[in-house]
Parts: structure tokens; sequence; C-alpha cells
């Protein structure tokens, strides 16, 4: 073991950003069943550059028509401020889905919600509190 306490374990890491990427898509999933189609892991092929293509973390559709409606990157990390290279991924990701409306989700508590414009599209800056308990029904 590593020598403490008395009994041996086996180290175990957690991928966090995919824990965190995976549970925020359940929560919206839960949260707009029956108003928007949450679709985790949607991936884009880029036109003329095979095998280039832009993998998002979740794209929200109309339920009727299935059309993108709006996309959402999730960032787990230690500061929850969105950076230069957070709007070009998720500005990029609203242009190729063409949608107007794009969320980069956080965690982290104390932060109002912000609102910013890059050209046409609306980014949005939320914040989950992880120390929090999250009721979900389960039918």
């Amino acid at each position: 073991g590593l020598g403490y306490g008395d009994h041996d374990s086996v180290p175990f890491k957690l991928d966090m950003p995919g824990l965190f990427e995976r549970s925020l898509a359940n929560v919206l999933d839960h949260a707009l069943s029956g108003t928007l189609l949450v679709e985790p892991k949607s991936s884009y092929q880029v036109e003329g550059a095979e095998g280039l293509r832009l993998d998002m973390d979740i794209v929200l559709r109309e339920p009727r028509s299935a059309r993108a409606i709006a996309v959402v990157d999730a960032k787990y990390r230690r500061d929850p401020q969105p950076s230069n290279e957070d709007f070009s991924q998720v500005v990029t990701y609203a242009t190729a889905m063409g949608v107007r409306q794009a969320f980069l989700v956080y965690p982290g508590t104390g932060h109002p919600p912000k609102r910013y414009r890059v050209g046409d599209t609306e980014v949005f800056a939320e914040y989950i509190d992880l120390g929090g308990t999250i009721a979900v029904e389960i039918d």
C-alpha cells in the first residue's frame, strides 16, 4: 500500500472533465425533457478536410425537426473564467452548427451568469455548484 491505514488499496484515477460533461448532459436531459433534445458527444465533419471533425460536448435540438438551436461546452477546471480559447472553441461550434446561442458551463459558486456577444453569436457563461445535491426523479 501507500503506507497509511490498515488496508491495502488499489489507486485509481477519475476522468473528472469527462464525468462533469456526462453529468451535465444527464442533468440537461432531465431538466429539458419534452422541451429540447440533448445530444451529447456530437461530431461535425469539416468540409474539405477528410478526417478532421469538431467534437462537441452537447448540442441542444428542437424535438420535432431535430434542428440544432444551441451548443454547450462543459469546462471542468479550477479557473472558472472564460478564456480566449473557450470563446474560439464554442463560437466555432456554433458557426458549424448554424446556431446563434452557445453556452460555456463551469463548475463554481459565487459567479453570476454572464452574457457575451461574438458577432452574431450570443455566448452565455453559466456556473454549477458541484457541492450541492441535485434532485432527480426516477420513474
